[in-house]
């Protein structure tokens, strides 16, 4: 059976047991924590690694329940497409279900925090910030920050400080092509990230439902909508997928009989 024809309770069933195994590894940890003689740096609510637990709005449990229930639709529905036509589709969902789900947290909270660091008691510690602060607004502004990068780079906040000076610009590329709103540059990164990940699951022959389960991974669900990370490890999927496939046409050395001339 192929991976993209897997039944709906199976597919159920797979979600379960990776909560099963989440929460598995929560209990294990605490446990180790509570014995070692020393900490080992387990975060209170691990796998997850930073967070607060909070109740939803009414609004925003809806917004989860209907995210959820489209996703598995989807899922049901994925088979019945064209085969040239699913891993689109897929990339579709999939950033839809991203940037539904972010949504659950509410537009600031959700979108604009994570990239501009709006939150009351985090720091200017974004590219957005070093973007704004350098003034980065047409291609000459580019030029010269780069001209003077090596001037420039120590009075950056933390995260530009430590990343080569196309972190910053991407940014400053974003915040143009958003009008200067973080929550759709965002979207802008969403979109970026999950076609490029699609374009290499692709190209490395996958069945697009792994596309979509990947989509539906908590990290790709974290970070695929606020950082750069998300759209780096979108590059070097690409690049590794585009390598790792096979030559369809291989090269025979010299001397050596072809394989149609070995029959």
């Amino acid at each position: 059976m192929p991976p993209s024809a897997l039944p709906f309770r199976r597919v159920l069933l797979l979600l379960a047991a990776f909560v099963a195994v989440v929460c598995l590894a929560h209990l294990t940890t605490r446990g180790a924590q509570t014995l070692a003689p020393v900490p080992l740096g387990v975060g209170k609510w691990f796998p997850v690694a930073y967070g607060h637990p909070r109740m939803p709005s009414p609004a925003q449990a809806a917004l989860g329940i209907l995210s959820i229930a489209a996703f598995a639709g989807a899922v049901r529905f994925l088979p019945r497409l064209p085969e040239r036509h699913r891993h689109v589709a897929v990339a579709l969902i999939g950033c839809l279900a991203i940037l539904a789900t972010t949504a659950t947290h509410g537009i600031e909270r959700g979108f604009a925090h994570p990239v501009a660091g709006r939150e009351p008691h985090a720091g200017p510690a974004q590219y957005w910030h070093d973007a704004v602060a350098q003034n980065i607004a047409t291609v000459a502004d580019a030029g010269r920050f780069i001209r003077d990068y090596h001037a420039i780079q120590p009075t950056l906040a933390e995260h530009g400080r430590t990343h080569p000076p196309g972190a910053v610009l991407f940014f400053a590329l974003l915040r143009q092509a958003s009008g200067d709103r973080p929550a759709v540059a965002a979207g802008f990164v969403c979109l970026i990230a999950v076609t490029l990940v699609a374009v290499g699951f692709r190209r490395a022959g996958a069945s697009p439902l792994t596309l979509l389960l990947f989509c539906a991974l908590p990290a790709v669900q974290v970070y695929f909508c606020a950082t750069l990370d998300a759209v780096i490890a979108g590059l070097l999927f690409l690049a590794v997928a585009g390598s790792a496939r096979p030559d369809p046409h291989p090269r025979v050395p010299s001397g050596c009989p072809s394989p149609s001339e070995g029959r």
